[in-house]
């Protein structure tokens, strides 16, 4: 669930979906969540929170190669995951470089 809504505030469906898609964009990728809650006390979520999502994705990223995620899919997730009046908008995800990228990859890639 989105911040906001652990907070018991108002619930706007577009952004709450646009944080939603993100965490599943996020474990499809990770093959893990990012969090156990999306709450200012959870010690991955408070990095998002709390403007610092260098150290969220050097988290996120022990174990696995490097570069295993891209600066922009960092970016995308990050605008999507992030509190609610700093979140994307589904015009802002659609037109951002990794959405429109064409680099996508091959079956045996994939494989």
């Amino acid at each position: 669930m989105a911040p906001e809504i652990h907070q018991k505030k108002a619930y706007t469906g577009n952004s709450v979906d646009i944080f939603a898609a993100g965490t599943i964009l996020f474990m499809c990728v990770a093959a893990h969540p990012p969090w156990s809650k999306a709450i200012a006390k959870d010690p991955f979520y408070k990095f998002i929170g709390g403007k610092r999502p260098d150290l969220f994705w050097k988290t996120m990223n022990k174990g696995k190669p490097e570069d295993y995620f891209s600066e922009e899919f960092k970016d995308l997730v990050t605008q999507m995951i992030d509190i609610a009046d700093r979140r994307f908008d589904m015009e802002k995800v659609m037109a951002h470089p990794w959405y429109t990228s064409n680099d996508v990859p091959s079956y045996e890639e994939i494989k």
